[in-house]
């Protein structure tokens, strides 16, 4: 098995085809019950069993059916959510050199650092290829450090 997302799925499909678990598809769970077992409401039909799997996916990408909702299921059952914040994104800035830099790359090292009243501490070292664009930044450089950065843009920083 590798650290794929993949390899993840294909061990659990594997599994529950050998137990012979019923697998129901394109549709959006309505309610979830527990008592001795689990009583799923999906679209008017009723399902049940002794172990639930929460696999929805999150709230980014809703092309592929994932609308965020396992969020709220998994709070239902008194599960603690840590914040979530977009993780491969661009940093938008306004600057009055975007437009003119646009299509500029170059290799660069950045450093991700608290301001000095907050410590002053390095959150964040990357090195790589930034991209200027008509409204920030992109490329490896920034996309790989957005996790660090997005949840202090997102909180008014930067």
């Amino acid at each position: 098995m590798s650290l794929q997302a993949k390899s993840v799925v294909n061990a659990l499909l594997m599994e529950a085809g050998e137990q012979k678990v019923q697998m129901v598809y394109n549709a959006r769970i309505r309610e979830v019950e527990f008592g001795k077992k689990y009583k799923i409401v999906c679209d008017g039909k009723s399902y049940y069993g002794t172990h639930l799997v929460i696999a929805t996916g999150g709230r980014s990408y809703s092309d592929s059916g994932s609308s965020g909702d396992g969020y709220e299921l998994a709070r239902s059952f008194g599960h603690h959510l840590v914040d979530t914040y977009p993780s491969i994104v661009q940093l938008r800035t306004n600057w009055p050199y975007n437009k003119s830099l646009k299509g500029l790359k170059v290799n660069a090292a950045g450093i991700l650092r608290l301001s000095e009243q907050d410590g002053g501490k390095v959150l964040r070292e990357e090195s790589g290829e930034v991209l200027f664009t008509d409204y920030g930044l992109s490329g490896p450089v920034v996309s790989n450090s957005a996790p660090w950065w997005n949840p202090i843009c997102l909180r008014g920083g930067i």
